[in-house]
């Protein structure tokens, strides 16, 4: 594992704040660079799996995976292991809190006067909405950034320069969580649940021309999903 470094750090920010996938000349005159150190910070943060290549030839460029990840590779951070011991010992209707620790978490999690429980839920299902819609994109291939995504479902602007399956896509996922967070007193992951939610997950993408039934295949990746196949295995 390459050892980070602040100015590897900073590129690495740089590449997961952007708004658009970053090319190499875009790091070269953000840090001043020459083209080989651009080129050799770029290679150690591909090498640590947190930036991923799209495009090809001069339209090559880089996106960043969850911060999460890169975090993971840092040398300096110290790992934790769960004790589970504790966890062991733990009974119902118990806390390993005191009264004053929880009367701190207490005052920490209470709302503000004039928001309302509704009003908070309201706000948690819009970034459940954004965040686990563009998380789940980004794993199929999609060069959405986080913010771009915000901007699709709040305002209904398209990334520039995005193909039209990538946003078909996210708006998708938005669909099926708000069908799941509509349904959910009345989902229980049944076959007809499963059936439903991919419906809405693959609706306006491209079928696959080698099989007679709907099948989700992504042209901004290499990787496939067989929904058809994967119901017919439940039954």
């Amino acid at each position: 594992m390459n050892k980070p470094s602040s100015i590897k750090d900073s590129i690495f920010s740089f590449i997961v704040g952007g708004s658009k996938p970053v090319s190499r000349r875009d790091i070269c005159g953000e840090f001043n660079m020459s083209d080989a150190s651009a080129a050799r910070y770029i290679s150690d943060l591909v090498d640590d799996g947190v930036i991923q290549r799209v495009g090809d030839g001069r339209s090559t460029a880089y996106v960043g995976d969850a911060a999460d990840s890169y975090l993971a590779t840092r040398g300096d951070i110290k790992e934790i292991e769960y004790d589970f011991d504790r966890i062991r010992q733990y009974t119902q209707k118990s806390s390993f809190f005191t009264r004053a620790q929880m009367g701190d978490l207490e005052r920490f999690g209470a709302l503000p006067a004039n928001v309302t429980h509704d009003d908070y839920l309201t706000s948690v299902h819009k970034r459940l909405l954004i965040e686990a819609s563009w998380a789940s994109s980004v794993l199929e291939g999609n060069t959405y950034s986080l913010i771009d995504t915000q901007e699709l479902f709040e305002r209904g602007i398209e990334m520039p320069g995005a193909k039209q399956e990538e946003t078909q896509m996210l708006l998708n996922h938005k669909h099926a969580i708000e069908y799941i967070l509509e349904n959910i007193k009345d989902i229980n992951i049944s076959r007809m649940d499963i059936i439903n939610i991919q419906a809405l997950l693959s609706e306006g993408l491209r079928l696959c021309s080698c099989c007679s039934t709907s099948i989700l295949n992504m042209s901004t990746t290499s990787m496939g999903f067989a929904p058809a196949l994967f119901l017919r295995a439940l039954t």
